[in-house]
């Protein structure tokens, strides 16, 4: 088997683990205070990494301009990219929501080419288009907005619409980690990362507790260990994976790949959470599947 395809089964993986965290997230989002939330799934993604980079073995770096350029990562990406997005699902239902950010394979696409982070060719082209078409159908043919005979807001688009520019900019900083030339392994990208977003987190979250921003909420530590569970299934694993597999594959077609999320999550979000999902947005999907193919091949 390939390096490739090997590649494209970690995408998909982690594609899969997505579904998983981004449905039990919204399951809790009402409860737990919302910076609490972004660092509890932080925490439990170092909770994870830390055992594994302990038995794999720590590469020391001493390129002092790359370790700014990681730690920026996490403040930025997952930092930023989450307060967006997780802003946006408190009031967009969840197959909406990460559709529209799941147009950031576009961008990383069209990033990467100038940048020669990636290489172009219409199959890649398609495929992009293809998953960011099926991504924006399953926005455009929402079924809960349609029967409350309302628009989605706005805002919370334009909340989402802005962590996927900047999500396509971080798919890039990890291609540019992942050469050869750098030799940092995927877990100990992502425990630096990470550990740079729970600090950025933590000091938001002591903020917003101090304020008492959410002092009626109810939640309980269960609340707190099930969002860490997410924390280790996203950010612990799926990003292992991903990282893992741009090692090989380019960040546009990568991204795309990771697209068929959007099918996994609107089926777990079906069966847990009730929420529809019409035939035309069945139609996204099959778009969406066949972009996958695209963007697998050469």
């Amino acid at each position: 088997m390939s390096p490739e395809t090997i590649s494209v089964f970690f995408v998909l993986v982690a594609a899969g683990l997505l579904a998983v965290s981004q449905t039990i997230a919204k399951a809790v989002i009402s409860r737990l205070p919302f910076y609490v939330l972004l660092l509890s799934r932080s925490v439990g993604a170092i909770l994870l990494l830390i055992p594994v980079t302990f038995i794999c073995g720590w590469k020391t770096l001493t390129n002092t301009p790359y370790l700014v350029l990681i730690a920026l990562g996490g403040i930025v990406w997952p930092g930023v990219v989450n307060i967006l997005a997780y802003r946006a699902l408190q009031r967009l239902p969840v197959n909406v929501n990460r559709p529209i950010f799941q147009t950031y394979p576009m961008w990383a696409f069209l990033m990467s080419i100038p940048l020669a982070l990636g290489t172009y060719s219409h199959a890649k082209l398609a495929g992009v288009l293809l998953t960011t078409a099926g991504g924006a159908g399953f926005a455009l043919f929402n079924r809960d907005a349609a029967d409350a005979g309302r628009r989605l807001p706005r805002s919370a688009v334009a909340l989402v619409a802005a962590s996927a520019v900047i999500q396509a900019a971080g798919t890039l900083v990890w291609k540019y980690a992942a050469q050869p030339s750098q030799q940092i392994p995927s877990y100990q990208m992502n425990l630096l990362q990470h550990t740079v977003s729970a600090v950025f987190f933590g000091a938001l979250a002591l903020k917003e507790m101090r304020r008492r921003v959410d002092a009626e909420r109810k939640y309980s530590a269960g609340d707190v260990i099930i969002t860490g569970f997410s924390g280790m299934l996203l950010f612990g694993i799926g990003n292992t994976l991903v990282f893992a597999a741009l090692k090989h594959l380019d960040p546009g077609p990568a991204g795309a790949i990771y697209s068929v999320n959007i099918l996994f999550t609107a089926a777990v979000a079906r069966a847990t959470l009730k929420e529809k999902w019409t035939a035309a947005q069945a139609v996204s999907a099959l778009l969406v599947l066949v972009g996958v193919v695209f963007c697998s091949l050469k």
